[in-house]
């Protein structure tokens, strides 16, 4: 078995998350292949999205953040 791994993840990392431009921001898709094969690979033993911070209740930020919550827990049940 592997070391032990905690995942932070900054949700401005994200493409189109808000109005802000990113240099080198990847989209949902990408992250949630990278989080599956960390996964996978790793024993992950939490996670932590930061910067989920949104002005309006069900905005973009707060349908991706929560998307991105419930993909890491599928996960976790997963692995």
């Amino acid at each position: 078995m592997t070391e032990p791994l905690y995942i932070s993840i900054d949700i401005d990392c994200l493409k189109d998350i808000d109005n802000m431009e990113v240099k080198g921001a990847i989209s949902l898709y990408q992250l949630q292949a990278m989080l599956n094969f960390i996964f996978k690979n790793k024993k992950v033993i939490g996670v932590d999205v930061c910067e989920l911070c949104p002005d309006r209740i069900l905005d973009r930020q707060s349908f991706v953040g929560l998307t991105l919550i419930y993909y890491i827990v599928a996960l976790m049940t997963k692995y």
